[in-house]
């Protein structure tokens, strides 16, 4: 991962770059391996999520980059919580404005917000209620 990160950073307006890193970082973020993962070298959620914005008009670059998000903070309120200080919706959001018409962009747009409504960072509707 810290070598993903890095080539990203060292190439950070280079397309092709950016398109095989997020890639590579949504493998990574799959299944057990991610468990144990940190992105907090290289700059951590806030270079990511430059990265990210960097490439608001490549579909494939905003499809990766959603969903390694998703995958990376789903059940994880320390990391949903670097992805909400480091912009990190903003950036999902405007991927979803940019790219509404892919429907696999959505999907793992969606994702991330799931991921993020019911945690203390965003308590759901009941939680809400009883907090007024």
């Amino acid at each position: 991962v810290e070598a993903i990160l890095g080539a990203m950073m060292a190439h950070f307006d280079n397309s092709n770059v950016q398109e095989a890193a997020w890639s590579a970082l949504r493998n990574c973020t799959c299944g057990y391996a991610c468990d144990t993962m940190t992105i907090d070298n290289q700059g951590g959620m806030g270079a990511i999520i430059r990265c990210m914005k960097q490439r608001l008009d490549n579909e494939r670059v905003q499809l990766s980059a959603c969903g390694t998000l998703g995958n990376f903070c789903v059940a994880d309120e320390e990391r949903l919580q670097k992805l909400a200080e480091a912009d990190g919706f903003s950036a999902i959001t405007l991927a979803l404005q940019r790219h509404w018409s892919n429907e696999q962009i959505r999907n793992e747009a969606f994702s991330c917000f799931v991921c993020f409504s019911g945690t203390k960072l965003y308590p759901s509707h009941e939680n809400r209620r009883r907090t007024r």
